[in-house]
C-alpha cells in the first residue's frame, strides 16, 4: 500500500500541513509497516526534506489542476483511492483551501487545517481501518522545521559565525503567488531600512539589484 500526500499549491500551504503529515506517519506506522508514504507537489526539491519517512516528489508533473477530473482522484475529495500496478494508492489532499468548509473558520489558517485533518483521520479510519490518535495538544502539530536535516547548513553556520550582526532579519521578497497580495519592488524599502540599520543584517529571499554590505 502507498500514501501519496499532495498539494498544489505553494510552500506556504505545504509548509503548513507538514505537522499533520508527520503526526499521521508516525501514528500509521505504528499499526502498518508495509505502507511507504510520498508527498508530491509542485514546487523546487528540499521542501519537506525534515519529515521522516517520507519520500518527496518535488515539481511533480502529474498534480492535478484545480477542477481536472482526468485524473486518478479528484481535488475536491481529501482523501481519494486507486490502483497502480496492483497496489493500492490513497491519496491525501492537504490543501486547506479544496473546501471552502476549511476555511470558514478565519481563511487559510490554523483551525482550518485542522478541521481538514480531522476529516482525513476519519476517513483513513473508515474506509481503511488504519487509526490516527488525535494529539492531546494541538501546539504539537504546529508547523516546525528540523533544519539540521537540510543541505548546506553548514554554510549558514559558518556565515553566522564569521559575522557579527545585533540583530538578523529575513525579508521574503519573492513574488506573490497566491494571488492574495499585489506583487511590487522590496528594494526601495529594503535599502532605506538598511542603510539606516548597519548594525542589522537583512536576508532576502529573492533575486536584489541593493550592493549594501549588511544585505544578503
Amino acid at each position: 500500500m502507498k500514501i501519496i500526500f499532495y498539494n498544489q499549491y505553494n510552500r506556504g500551504d505545504i509548509h503548513y500541513s507538514r505537522g499533520f503529515v508527520n503526526h499521521t506517519v508516525n501514528e500509521i506506522k505504528k499499526q502498518r509497516e508495509d505502507i511507504s508514504f510520498f508527498y508530491a507537489h509542485k514546487a523546487l526539491p528540499d521542501v519537506i526534506s525534515d519529515i521522516s519517512d517520507v519520500i518527496e516528489i518535488p515539481q511533480a508533473s502529474f498534480l492535478p489542476p484545480p477542477g481536472t477530473q482526468s485524473y486518478p482522484w479528484s481535488v475536491k475529495d481529501q482523501v481519494s483511492e486507486f490502483q497502480e500496478n496492483g497496489e493500492q494508492v490513497v491519496a491525501i489532499n492537504t490543501w486547506v483551501g479544496s473546501d471552502n468548509f476549511f476555511r470558514s473558520f478565519g481563511g487559510c489558517c490554523f483551525t482550518g487545517n485542522l478541521k481538514l485533518w480531522r476529516r482525513v483521520w476519519k476517513i483513513l479510519e473508515d474506509r481503511h481501518d488504519l487509526f490516527v490518535e488525535r494529539p492531546e495538544n494541538n501546539n504539537d502539530i504546529l508547523p516546525q522545521i528540523d533544519y539540521k536535516k537540510y543541505p548546506l547548513i553548514s554554510v549558514i553556520d559558518e556565515h553566522i559565525e564569521n559575522t557579527n550582526y545585533e540583530k538578523r532579519i529575513f525579508v521574503s521578497n519573492g513574488p506573490v503567488l497566491s494571488g492574495q497580495s499585489h506583487n511590487f519592488n522590496f528594494d526601495p524599502i529594503i535599502e532605506k531600512v538598511a542603510q539606516k540599520n548597519s548594525t542589522i543584517a537583512f536576508y532576502v529571499t529573492d533575486e536584489t539589484d541593493l550592493n549594501l554590505p549588511n544585505v544578503f
